[in-house]
């Protein structure tokens, strides 16, 4: 059908398996060309009585609070080829030069409480006009959004840093 445009959509990417929580931090690196992104999921423990050192944390955890950090497992994807990738903090939107669809309008998988941190931007307008068989992949984290347009990337998960 001439002149329809379809609708974008985001797709969780599972392929390399799910990532279980929601995302504590993103590392960025170049290593020979290629742009490796490691996805570090929250770890969430629940803080043992014996390490309470004082009144207002004993109360903290009679209320239920939890210790949050990063889990030593995680997901590293090597993008091969990247043609061009744009960051946004908390208050930006990818819109403005992306023209996609904003960060928190992604699927909730589980007991999530915010948008699964790993997807594919299907329809991207702002793939549509580039040459190749370039993809457009999105990364959602407690902070940022990245946005990376380039080949499909190779994913391994580190087991405890490994």
């Amino acid at each position: 059908m001439a002149g329809t445009t379809l609708m974008e959509t985001l797709t969780p990417i599972t392929q390399y398996g799910v990532i279980p929580q929601e995302l504590f931090d993103i590392r960025l690196q170049f290593v020979n060309a290629a742009l490796v992104v490691d996805l570090i999921p929250r770890l969430v423990e629940t803080i043992k009585p014996e390490s309470v050192d004082s009144e207002s944390e004993q109360l903290l955890v009679d209320m239920g609070a939890r210790k949050i950090q990063p889990s030593p497992d995680f997901l590293r994807l090597t993008f091969s080829y990247v043609d061009s990738f744009f960051y946004c903090g908390p208050d930006e939107t990818p819109d403005l030069f992306t023209r996609t669809l904003d960060r928190d309008e992604g699927p909730v998988f589980g007991d999530q409480t915010t948008a699964y941190p790993l997807l594919k931007v299907e329809n991207s307008r702002w793939a549509k006009d580039m040459i190749g068989p370039l993809e457009h992949f999105r990364i959602v984290g407690p902070f940022l959004s990245l946005d990376i347009l380039g080949y499909e990337p190779e994913g391994e998960w580190k087991i405890e840093g490994r």
